[in-house]
């Protein structure tokens, strides 16, 4: 199955599960490294810069777009998703992927707004639960002030079904009428670098009024 089904099926999980996910997995144990300084870091590596539904950001230049093609999202939710190519040619799965998606609604919003943590509780699982992983830890958040809005980020470990740890970041933001969350998920490579790089992106997260 397509990566873009799987994340669509596992938003469609997130958002059709009556009752909340609960918060079941390990703390993780904060490192020297993953400590947030509280600041924006720049980023070292070349970027491009993608727009999204208002929003600005950027990603290293190893992300490309994918094509979702599908219908089955509701008509208030917009998703946007990027892979990063595996070294092996051969590998089916990429080395990293990452999705965006906007979702207009009150409850949403009030939700993100009043338990920013169970928010991110509830998007990770039914992304991660639709292409069959496991969140074995979730982290602290990490608050980051961007403009006028507060983006929240959450480290978390997955596993596959033969045991392989992912590293990925859950994050989240509520507009004025709107919320945005984002899935990170490192699958090879060096996770630790890559994920601090990709925080590091979400820090350009930012809205543009139209």
């Amino acid at each position: 199955m397509r990566l873009s089904s799987l994340l669509t099926l596992g938003l469609l999980a997130c958002l059709c599960a009556i009752p909340a996910c609960s918060d079941n997995s390990t703390a993780l144990k904060p490192s020297p490294t993953a400590q947030p300084s509280g600041e924006i870091q720049r980023i070292e590596k070349k970027s491009q810069v993608h727009k999204f539904e208002g929003y600005v950001f950027e990603l290293p230049v190893r992300f490309k777009s994918v094509e979702t093609g599908d219908t089955s999202l509701p008509r208030n939710i917009k998703m946007i998703s990027f892979t990063a190519p595996a070294g092996n040619v051969e590998s089916k799965t990429p080395q990293e992927s990452f999705v965006a998606v906007r979702m207009s609604d009150e409850q949403a919003v009030a939700e993100m707004r009043k338990a920013p943590r169970q928010a991110l509780v509830n998007f990770s699982a039914g992304v991660s639960d639709g292409q069959g992983l496991k969140v074995l830890q979730r982290g602290e958040l990490r608050p980051q002030r961007i403009g006028d809005q507060v983006i929240y980020v959450m480290p978390i470990v997955l596993s596959n079904n033969d045991g392989t740890e992912i590293l990925g970041l859950a994050a989240a933001s509520a507009g004025k009428d709107h919320s945005i969350n984002i899935m990170y998920m490192g699958f090879s490579g060096d996770h630790v670098e890559n994920a601090k790089e990709i925080e590091s992106c979400l820090g350009t997260f930012e809205y543009e009024a139209k």
